[in-house]
């Protein structure tokens, strides 16, 4: 039987190694073994792992290093048939010992799998030659969009695939009753949703007082739902805030109950390596968008489902919103026209295709 060791932050439990592997692994005929960095127990307590004191961070470092070593020292004993890599196995430099046992394990026969998925040099989650190396001992590299692939060395770009992150939940509980169920409260209460991590929270900041406006000019109330690890710290005046904890089913519901998913961003060379996950999560329950235009943000929110704003100073952010709510037909056909551009381009049958192909050969 195949054997494919899977190396992640912190398993299935995060919402990268879940969405980008774990769940296409479902029914594979193979002995799984979960490669974790962190224990779930660690991971809760100490990421993000930025805000944490500099002791903290060293004794975070240190059993990274060490649990790792280990696994790897482990799958070079027993080679796995496959080993996939989520982003990196540390932050920043890759240490001696690891490269050895990786190319231990590649001379062993084992099909290196290597999905960094979106920007990860900017952001500072692996040093450049880290980058390299990755991309040189990997038989696979799989990324979230064409800017992803121009990351990787013309040498090393015939090993690239581009798999869009969907997901392979949401999609199941979309009908065309949801529309109208929506359309019914859309007549009392204005629904917008923003689904992601605590990094990113700054970016919704940045737009609120753009809400205050919204709020003032639309005839209904308007809720603003934050799905995320943290809250969005802000007091508003013309408009609610609703803060939850994320999870997989949380965030399904919200999204099915909402009108609108929103997805904010500067404009700089890390947010131009933004894989738009949260924007294809709306579009697969049928929801228009706003975002930022941006990177493949350009692809993902074409005319027929959403609106692109330039940046997050725009008035747009009001407007757009504002002419899309206002006008119900638009809003319906927003809505239908968004799951049918799921389906055709971010589908997770797809996705599991390819991901079937790359395992089992």
């Amino acid at each position: 039987m195949k054997i494919i060791s899977i190396y992640t932050k912190t398993g299935a439990r995060a919402a990268t190694s879940y969405y980008r592997v774990y769940q296409y692994l479902k029914g594979v005929d193979a002995v799984i073994k979960k490669r974790k960095m962190l224990s779930d127990g660690l991971y809760k307590r100490l990421m993000p792992i930025s805000r944490q004191p500099i002791h903290i961070k060293i004794f975070t470092f240190l059993i990274i290093y060490i649990r790792v070593l280990s696994q790897l020292a482990r799958d070079s004993i027993c080679p796995p048939t496959c080993l996939i890599i989520s982003r990196r196995l540390i932050n920043r430099i890759m240490p001696l010992l690891y490269k050895f046992l990786l190319k231990r394990i590649k001379q062993s026969g084992t099909k290196i799998i290597w999905d960094f998925d979106d920007e990860i040099i900017e952001s500072k989650e692996v040093s450049r030659k880290t980058f390299d190396f990755l991309s040189e001992i990997a038989d696979v590299i799989i990324v979230a969009s064409p800017y992803n692939k121009a990351m990787v060395g013309v040498e090393n770009s015939h090993k690239v695939q581009i798999l869009s992150t969907t997901d392979g939940d949401m999609f199941k509980y979309f009908n065309y009753d949801v529309v109208e169920k929506r359309a019914l409260v859309l007549d009392k209460q204005v629904r917008i949703i923003w689904l992601g991590t605590s990094v990113s929270l700054k970016y919704v900041l940045k737009i609120c007082d753009k809400f205050e406006i919204l709020a003032k000019k639309l005839e209904q109330p308007v809720v603003l739902t934050i799905v995320s690890d943290k809250s969005l710290n802000y007091i508003p005046l013309n408009f609610k805030l609703r803060n939850i904890q994320w999870s997989r089913d949380v965030a399904l519901q919200e999204a099915l109950n909402s009108h609108l998913g929103i997805m904010p961003l500067d404009v700089n060379s890390f947010t131009k390596g933004k894989g738009g996950f949260k924007l294809i999560q709306y579009l697969s329950v049928g929801l228009p968008v706003v975002a930022t235009g941006v990177g493949i943000n350009n692809d993902i929110v074409s005319s027929d489902v959403g609106k692109l704003v330039d940046n997050l100073e725009s008035m747009d952010w009001c407007n757009a919103i504002y002419d899309i709510i206002k006008n119900k037909n638009l809003w319906i056909n927003y809505s239908k026209n968004a799951f049918y551009k799921w389906s055709e381009n971010y589908n997770y049958s797809k996705n599991l295709k390819i991901w079937n192909s790359l395992l089992m050969n």
